[in-house]
């Protein structure tokens, strides 16, 4: 029932209540799997990004059926992202339309009862104004469809920022593809290796001796018990060259990489720098579910206070052409007809 409406309530008067303004929701923006804002783990201007937002049911459960309405300002949504990524299951199937660049309807919502977090994931692109806002609506079907009413059953708004990426070329792959953002996932192999190429166009000062890299990783990756820092950490092909450190979190593997030769730049301006790492396990295939997000620091050196400089992308985890045998996939591209697919 609209909520705006004067027919009166009869059965369920105590349970649906009579509004003519919207409950307030409280939306709150954040990242994927629930990883905190540090470091490079940020949102950025001008690339394709996941993002979550969560939202907390606060007054009256919302009745089954209903649609949630998510309206973007000075950012738009990449079609196909969005999912459900609540901790709570759900005991229906959401759907989801792109009626805009700036607008996603989920229809099929609810139950859902007072208390429960909602979540969805979903990847946007922030224009190039730092600031852009998230608008939240719920209501019934046919309210949302027409988004003409004065008020909903609830409404909430959050502002987010995205910074801009520092001037760094990048391209992370692996051996088995050879292709840009591309890495494998196999249960023939069972470990994976990444080349990380980067050039550094910041400037001539922009880093000196001690420079290193400090790597978050979606929590999908792992580092192999096998792994060995003499043999598996290479600059420009270099044995023993690398310093290798790994941390993992609940919503992270963070990786830091470092010359070994403490006098070294190894991001000297314009010149190209490779770090190979062996043993590196991607457990689970890409989706608009298990993402790969990949956010780097490049710090100018070592010790407190050292610059940093920020850049992002996305990994795209292929299953290996042997779990599928006699379709090659090498050359698959992250094309679905012609709208970009997000995994």
């Amino acid at each position: 029932m609209n909520y705006n409406t004067l027919t009166p309530l009869e059965a369920f008067e105590g349970l649906y209540p009579i509004s003519t303004v919207s409950y307030t929701l409280s939306p709150v923006l954040g990242l994927p799997y629930g990883a905190a804002f540090k470091g490079a783990m940020q949102y950025y201007q001008s690339v394709n990004q996941f993002i979550q937002v969560t939202m907390v049911i606060p007054s009256y459960s919302v009745p089954n059926g209903y649609s949630i309405l998510l309206q973007l300002t000075s950012a738009t949504f990449l079609p196909g992202s969005a999912y459900y990524s609540g901790l709570n299951s759900l005991a229906y199937t959401p759907s989801y339309s792109y009626v805009s660049a700036n607008i996603l309807i989920v229809t099929g919502m609810g139950p859902i009862v007072v208390g429960t977090t909602v979540a969805f994931n979903f990847k946007i692109n922030i224009a190039t104004s730092s600031l852009f806002n998230l608008q939240v609506y719920i209501d019934t079907a046919a309210v949302i469809s027409s988004f003409t009413a004065p008020s909903y059953m609830y409404y909430g708004n959050v502002e987010g920022s995205g910074v801009t990426t520092s001037n760094i070329w990048n391209n992370i792959y692996d051996l088995q593809f050879w292709y840009t953002e591309r890495v494998l996932y196999s249960t023939t192999y069972g470990s994976n290796y990444l080349n990380i190429v980067i050039v550094q166009n910041i400037g001539s000062t922009a880093t000196s001796s001690g420079a290193w890299l400090e790597i978050y990783l979606s929590p999908y990756v792992q580092v192999s018990s096998s792994f060995n820092q003499t043999q598996d950490c290479r600059i420009n092909g270099g044995l023993s060259a690398c310093i290798f450190n790994s941390a993992v979190g609940t919503s992270y593997l963070k990786i830091n990489v470092s010359s070994s030769n403490a006098s070294l730049n190894m991001f000297p301006y314009q010149a190209s720098t490779t770090i190979t790492l062996y043993n590196i396990i991607f457990t689970t295939t890409s989706s608009n579910q298990n993402v790969f997000p990949v956010y780097v620091t490049l710090y100018k050196t070592t010790g407190v206070g050292a610059v940093p400089y920020y850049f992002y992308t996305n990994l795209h985890v292929m299953p290996s052409s042997t779990l599928f045998p006699g379709v090659s996939i090498t050359y698959l591209n992250n094309y679905v007809t012609n709208t970009p697919s997000l995994y």
